[in-house]
């Protein structure tokens, strides 16, 4: 089995599944397996998707079925700032002192 898991990665391009092979007695070589999925689930802050791979030979040998789970985040949200205290003087008359605790907003041209 080869892996591509995005481990944790905030807004992976791409989710690519993993791939699984089976090796029998009864075979020359190893053998491709297509897993199943049921595509990712989970809230935007912990996607998951898990691929079960099963494989059964021509002496119909049931495969103990193996999966593999990716997690990531897909989070497309902006942080928001607030103030959380302000020593605003409005309307102040020459206040003894301003705190630099605010927020402004410039726009620059």
């Amino acid at each position: 089995m080869t892996s591509a898991d995005p481990a944790g990665t905030c807004n992976p391009s791409s989710i690519v599944a993993p791939t699984f092979e089976a090796t029998d007695n009864c075979l020359a070589s190893a053998v491709s397996v297509t897993p199943t999925t049921a595509g990712p689930t989970g809230p935007a802050c912990a996607r998951t998707q898990t691929w079960t791979a099963n494989y059964t030979d021509a002496c119909t040998n049931a495969a103990v079925p193996v999966s593999v789970t990716y997690t990531w985040v897909e989070d497309v949200v902006i942080p928001v700032i607030s103030v959380v205290t302000s020593a605003d003087p409005a309307g102040t008359c020459n206040p003894s002192s301003i705190e630099h605790r605010r927020l402004k907003r410039q726009t620059i041209v």
